[in-house]
């Protein structure tokens, strides 16, 4: 796949995803939103609902041939090593956005053969796109017209690197800090996986199980970066696997070009234990 093909992807996808962002803002602000609570005990909007219908039609149009799951979908469902799939979270942050934070997210990532390589990540309140493709580094775009390339730090891994950790557990925690990192705040205005962009982390190592929606277009952005990303269920090891026919990974990690193999292996053993 050409860098030309990713750039026109995003550039027809940009103008909707604008759109959804507007009107997503718009509902909030005029007090219409309506909320649920679904089965799995997490909160749902109307809002979620309208951009969630509204994205994927039109990546549907675009592309009818590929597969489009959004969180808010009905159907889920896809064939195990589907080439094409489209991952969608109309809100990223429910929680946030109902509570009138402005740390809420629209997030559109596209990936081949279960590989994140095109990442969208709009956030509403302030305007601000942060995108990335296979083939060109991560670019902020501040309006309809103007995107800059954002200035990567030439390393990384220096003095006691911070990482985002996702668990539940401490004593995996306390492995992972073990090692000789510190456990990275929470980053307002992005999601933590792409905090390394703006020198607010180094890295990102997660234990817990993580929908596709939410990890593949910040994966995908941070791949364009040079960083390693990697994912696992019970059917596949250590790799990205985004078109396994399932919609979640319980083991995922997004770390820098200079990270230390041994920190790697480090942390699949870890994960290797708790099972």
């Amino acid at each position: 796949m050409s860098i030309n093909d990713l750039e026109t992807r995003f550039l027809l996808l940009k103008p909707y995803i604008i759109e959804a962002g507007i009107k997503i803002k718009s509902m909030r602000d005029r007090n219409e939103l309506k909320t649920r609570i679904k089965q799995d005990g997490s909160i749902v909007t109307n809002a979620d609902e309208w951009g969630n219908d509204f994205l994927c039609k039109h990546i549907r149009q675009l592309y009818p041939e590929e597969t489009v799951i959004g969180e808010e979908s009905s159907d889920k469902s896809y064939k195990p090593g589907t080439k094409h799939v489209w991952y969608v979270d109309p809100v990223d942050g429910t929680t946030n956005y109902t509570s009138n934070s402005k740390d809420y997210f629209i997030l559109v990532g596209y990936c081949r053969d279960g590989v994140p390589v095109l990442g969208i990540h709009y956030q509403p309140e302030t305007g601000q796109i942060i995108y990335g493709y296979k083939g060109i580094m991560p670019k902020l775009s501040i309006d309809m017209n103007k995107s800059q390339p954002i200035k990567i730090a030439p390393a990384f891994w220096n003095g006691s690197p911070r990482v985002h950790i996702k668990t539940k557990d401490p004593e995996i925690r306390n492995q992972v800090t073990g090692f000789g990192v510190k456990k990275a705040v929470y980053t307002k205005g992005m999601a933590d996986m792409i905090a390394p962009l703006f020198k607010k982390s180094e890295g990102y190592v997660s234990f817990r199980s993580n929908h596709y929606w939410d990890v593949a277009a910040p994966a995908a952005i941070m791949r364009s970066a040079g960083f390693h990303i990697a994912a696992n269920d019970q059917k596949h090891e250590y790799k990205s696997a985004m078109n396994d026919g399932n919609v979640r990974t319980n083991f995922f990690y997004s770390l820098p070009p200079d990270v230390p193999k041994k920190f790697v292996d480090h942390l699949k053993q870890v994960n290797q234990n708790r099972r």
